[in-house]
């Protein structure tokens, strides 16, 4: 059942494959050296594939469930967290789709959160003419210094396929940065210095805490046609849809805001 094991996710690829049925080959190394490949897969399960239990088992369990409890243990759903912090605003099944190409005209943004040796995460986003954020790209890993997460990125670029009437190179938009990132501490250049040699334009990013959170609900929020205001591709995106499903809320010490540990 999901919950309280972490590990299945990326041992069974599921944040690559969330709905399941895709078979992924690891290939392992004994210690003799010789070489064998592995197959996993996840299949999702869930409480109706059953068909041995009658509907009053499922009544009775909705009966007894939040919200949380009903995605995890009767839809199988490995991101949802009891006490997740968005959990009330946050619908999987709206907000996180499969990527698609996007009209190049958008207005493209990317914002950034640096990290050496815990992950780095840079996420690129378009707004649509209606305003409507997509985030469709990703890119998390340690940092280690800011010219390897520069070429990292510079990679990243050079595979893109966001559009297809478009082609970005990597000054074309420019991004956001934590400004932790931008202090140099004693050395002759920041990480934010050693991104920028390769094209990149950054900025200082404003990380209010609480701004933050409240912008993120905000565009959580449906509008009046019951359309998502912002869209996450999960397929490119699996360790922010992971992060948003998962991150718990600060109870009972301060309910309006998130614990720092409980993120991915």
């Amino acid at each position: 059942n999901p919950g309280g094991h972490e590990w299945i996710i990326p041992h069974f690829f599921i944040d690559q494959a969330p709905a399941g049925g895709k078979v992924f080959e690891v290939k392992v190394t004994n210690a003799n050296g010789s070489e064998h490949v592995i197959s996993r897969a996840f299949i999702r399960a869930r409480l109706r594939d059953n068909p041995y239990l009658p509907p009053s088992y499922e009544a009775q369990l909705r009966a007894t469930m939040n919200e949380d409890e009903i995605a995890m243990y009767l839809e199988g759903d490995f991101f949802r967290v009891a006490g997740s912090y968005f959990a009330k605003l946050l619908r999987p099944s709206i907000h996180f789709v499969k990527s698609k190409p996007i009209p190049g005209s958008w207005d493209f943004r990317f914002a950034m959160d640096w990290g050496s040796t815990n992950p780095a995460a840079w996420y690129l986003g378009a707004k649509d003419n209606d305003g409507r954020l997509y985030v469709i790209d990703e890119l998390h890993k340690p940092g280690i210094t800011g010219r390897k997460f520069g070429e990292d990125l510079t990679e990243k670029f050079r595979n893109q396929k966001w559009c297809k009437d478009r082609t970005f190179k990597v000054d074309d938009f420019y991004g956001v940065i934590d400004k932790q990132a931008m202090d140099k501490y004693g050395s002759d250049a920041s990480a934010a210095d050693g991104i920028a040699e390769w094209g990149f334009r950054l900025f200082p990013a404003q990380k209010d805490r609480d701004t933050g959170c409240n912008a993120m609900k905000e565009r959580l929020l449906l509008d009046k046609a019951g359309q998502p205001q912002v869209v996450i591709f999960e397929d490119r995106c699996p360790h922010l849809v992971r992060a948003l499903s998962a991150i718990k809320w600060q109870a009972p010490k301060k309910p309006d805001d998130y614990q720092d540990d409980s993120q991915f």
